[in-house]
């Protein structure tokens, strides 16, 4: 993920909800990745925090749990199984 991030930084209050829009190729996707706790610890240099917890090392399902998510920009390479029916589609996301 490179220098796509470097000196981002950014506060979002309790019950907003913040879209993130640009260019491809600026850096929105790897912002969501991280956020989303998609990108491996050992791309990310900085810290991630969530309600005053550092939460830069939380797994992604912990994080969705905590009630951070996201809309995947591109469904059918991050939003779907193409080769599931949809009852198994449904439930991404919320098995175990």
């Amino acid at each position: 993920h490179g220098t796509a991030l470097d000196g981002i930084s950014m506060s979002v209050s309790k019950g907003e909800i913040v879209g993130i829009a640009g260019i491809e190729g600026n850096g929105q996707t790897e912002l969501i990745e991280a956020i989303a706790g998609l990108v491996p610890i050992s791309q990310i240099t900085g810290s991630i925090q969530f309600e005053g917890n550092q939460i830069t090392n939380v797994s992604a399902r912990k994080r969705k749990e905590m009630g951070i998510a996201h809309i995947p920009e591109d469904r059918h390479k991050r939003g779907l199984l193409l080769n599931s029916d949809l009852a198994e589609n449904s439930i991404l996301g919320v098995h175990y």
